[in-house]
């Protein structure tokens, strides 16, 4: 009787555990439900649609670069291979390592990849938390995911990488029940339920339509948030070229052949800065010692791809027009590699333009005006005066209209160059600058330069 009783005590105790257990499953994936809006993540479509490619002939890894500017369907279409796109944002070499290990455990076919090198990007000694995040999304294995998060992140990011909540660092603080009901709302919409988004346009691939400028013809770039000084390979690290190492192991055991790429950059960027050349045979000399190829897209040739400012974003965005063109050059490339694609240096690829003028501008947080600063070389200013027009875009058709500023007067710097302060409307106004001839009231340069505050 001892016994009975004993057994049946033993069988309600591992039920009320089981219970417990089950109950707190219950509680944590309800509370993930009503607390984790992932609904407007990009990579729930790409995610989804890799899993249930049938095939996969053809990688692309990468950043932002790949994510708008990667179009894998166009590819496919020319190649007739099948081409998919796993980008994610500011993706670095360490995330890829690790989406390409799962890829290829679930893509087994993959017989090429192709994998974006950002100079920025191999500065950084480890990927930032929530780019990382991005990475793991796209990783299903769980011990895989798991090395990933023991890899990259710090003991005190363990418990939170290891939680959903983690797209949202205030999930906790932020919670109410408007919230709550609104997340319910939008992981319960059809749309949700079926990955469709009306920018994926497929194989990873999503659609970006907007253009880097309004009625000019190039870009200023913000000297707060981009590096004008001479650029340098001596910045990279040793964990980034590890994980390099990592990846060219993996595919030489599995007889897949691994191609680098840098995207493409305005031509404007490289009027601003030097070091570029260095920075490219650096990483290209890294590879070639390892028997790997590197494509530096900024020095492809003309008639092979020459992006314009209609086909950019913003300074290194590609749009759908520019992806298209990427794509042209890619599926030339990849059904014919031997070809004569690439320039030498960045002076013969952008030969010295005479009428060309590059402005940089930066923000006075202090003030709320813009200083914007002036190239001369190789025109004077002397008897020259800037003209200074702004709009703001309104409405779903984005309609325009430039308005000229009050004057502004131009002050010399001690290094030959010109600034000029424009009092700042509100964000999302657009400036546009040209240089006009006093004497004669045209514009003398072949250039206008527009810029966005945001």
């Amino acid at each position: 009787m001892k016994e009975k009783e004993r057994f049946w005590l033993y069988v309600r105790r591992v039920i009320c555990v089981v219970l417990l257990m089950a109950a707190i499953v219950v509680i944590y994936k309800g509370l993930d439900f009503v607390m984790t809006d992932d609904s407007d993540i990009r990579s729930r479509q790409s995610i989804n649609d890799f899993y249930e490619q049938d095939n996969v002939d053809v990688l692309f890894l990468g950043s932002s670069h790949g994510v708008y500017g990667l179009n894998a369907g166009a590819i496919s279409e020319e190649t007739g291979l099948d081409v998919f796109n796993l980008a994610t944002t500011s993706q670095d070499c360490s995330t890829s390592s690790f989406i390409l290990e799962a890829a290829l455990e679930a893509q087994p076919n993959i017989k090429q990849v192709y994998c974006e090198i950002s100079y920025q990007l191999m500065k950084r000694d480890k990927p930032k938390d929530i780019y990382a995040y991005l990475g793991l999304d796209y990783i299903r294995d769980p011990i895989l995911r798991a090395r990933l998060i023991l890899t990259n992140f710090s003991t005190d990011k363990y418990v939170n990488s290891f939680l959903r909540l983690r797209r949202n660092a205030n999930a906790l603080e932020d919670l109410s029940l408007d919230r709550m009901i609104q997340t319910y709302k939008n992981k319960t919409s059809e749309s949700y339920k079926d990955y469709s988004s009306n920018k994926y346009m497929g194989r990873g691939f999503f659609r970006k339509d907007s253009t880097v400028y309004i009625g000019g013809d190039t870009l200023a770039i913000n000297s707060e948030s981009e590096n004008l000084d001479t650029l340098s390979s001596e910045e990279f690290t040793d964990y980034q070229y590890g994980c390099i190492e990592k990846m060219i192991d993996l595919c030489n055991k599995k007889g897949v052949k691994l191609v680098f790429y840098i995207a493409p950059k305005l031509e404007y960027y490289f009027s601003l800065t030097t070091g570029w050349d260095d920075v490219s045979e650096a990483m290209g000399s890294f590879l070639d010692e390892r028997g790997i190829t590197l494509l530096d897209l900024n020095l492809v040739k003309d008639e092979y791809l020459n992006p314009t400012m209609e086909d950019f974003s913003d300074a290194d965005h590609l749009n759908y027009q520019g992806s298209l063109k990427k794509a042209a050059f890619f599926s030339q490339y990849i059904q014919d590699p031997d070809g004569d694609y690439f320039c030498d240096s960045m002076e013969e690829k952008y030969p010295a333009d005479e009428s060309s003028l590059f402005f940089t501008y930066q923000v006075d947080k202090s003030k709320g005006d813009v200083e914007v600063s002036i190239s001369t070389e190789p025109l004077t200013l002397v008897g020259k005066d800037i003209h200074v027009e702004c709009c703001t875009v309104s409405g779903k058709k984005k309609t325009h209209k430039w308005k000229d500023k009050d004057p502004v007067e131009l002050q010399a710097q001690e290094d030959g160059s010109y600034s000029l302060t424009i009092p700042k409307d509100d964000f999302g106004t657009y400036y546009r600058l040209s240089v006009i001839d006093d004497s004669t009231g045209e514009t003398i340069t072949n250039t206008v330069t527009s810029f966005r505050m945001k």
